[in-house]
């Protein structure tokens, strides 16, 4: 049952970027306020990604737009130095202004600064 909510939020993200262009709404479950920030990231490879963050006490999400294959929702995850977050075969991990791109199932990166 502790998958309801994040199922909740999700189809609520998906919905909220279904209906507009502008980056997606969405309300964390926890405690204390949520911060949203939004900030475009420019590739080595000539991509753009568009990262938005929500973040309070107990959660912290990035929504990456993906050029050419939507948003994915990423959970921060434990790492060694900077912020690191995993969804679906993507990672994004940040430190500073800079960050990686990864496509996992190709092993695929690009270095990213804002």
């Amino acid at each position: 049952m502790k998958y309801l909510p994040l199922a909740a939020m999700v189809a609520a993200l998906t919905l909220s970027a279904c209906q507009q262009r502008q980056a997606p709404t969405l309300t964390l479950p926890g405690q204390g306020p949520q911060q949203t920030s939004r900030l475009v990231y420019h590739c080595d490879d000539g991509t753009q990604l568009s990262v938005t963050y929500y973040n309070n006490d107990l959660n912290r999400l990035a929504v990456v737009a993906i050029p050419g294959q939507g948003e994915v929702v990423m959970a921060n995850v434990i790492a060694a130095s900077g912020a690191k977050y995993d969804g679906n075969a993507f990672e994004w991990w940040t430190k500073g202004n800079s960050g990686t791109f990864s496509r996992l199932m190709d092993d695929k990166h690009t270095e990213c600064k804002i």
